[in-house]
């Protein structure tokens, strides 16, 4: 199974939506895939845990084509 979980935007709301992030790993096990989808300056808070599988930057206005909203959806799409 494939989640996608986008996290808030401020770093102290990530803080609190751990126990959540920790609450889906704990449910789907390790047989999912679980993408966490956040802003960059935010990867801190959640680097060191098991609790994702990978960490999705996105910037809505980002200059790098990268971390737009549009390159977001076609990464999405080429999962």
């Amino acid at each position: 199974m494939k989640i996608a979980l986008f996290l808030p935007n401020r770093v102290g709301d990530v803080v609190m939506a751990t126990p959540a992030v920790r609450a889906l790993r704990r449910h789907f096990g390790d047989d999912a895939r679980i993408v966490g989808i956040m802003r960059p300056h935010l990867h801190e808070v959640l680097a060191g845990t098991d609790w994702l599988d990978e960490q999705w930057h996105f910037e809505p206005k980002a200059k790098q084509p990268e971390l737009r909203p549009a390159a977001l959806v076609g990464r999405m799409r080429d999962e």
